[in-house]
């Protein structure tokens, strides 16, 4: 900017101008905030590269169901709610099917 104008110099309100640039400031925090919030609200993806054969994944989601089974009948059910989360965020990085489900062994 230019000079600030001292007693409305240039037919300027100072009072309205100040309102004015309080405004904006407040519209471009508030925007800021909202992007920080979307950014801060998006699902976490691990961008660790990590890549495996369809084969492996249906050998470590055989593996996982087994230890499901075993731990829910030893009644170990917040370990098994971990376990299927586990399985869940695996099915969806990989775009799991229904065909897919059908080769898990078993």
């Amino acid at each position: 900017g230019g000079d600030i104008p001292v007693k409305g110099e240039g037919g300027r309100d100072n009072l309205k101008e100040s309102i004015e640039e309080a405004i904006d400031l407040s519209t471009y925090l508030s925007a800021t905030l909202i992007e920080l919030k979307e950014k801060r609200d998006e699902p976490k993806v691990s961008q660790s590269g990590f890549q495996a054969e369809p084969e492996t994944v249906t050998m470590l989601l055989s593996g996982l169901h087994t230890l499901y089974t075993k731990q829910y009948e030893e009644n170990q059910l917040d370990y098994c709610t971990k376990i299927d989360a586990l399985i869940q965020s695996i099915k969806s990085a990989c775009k799991w099917t229904d065909e897919d489900e059908g080769k898990l062994l078993k």
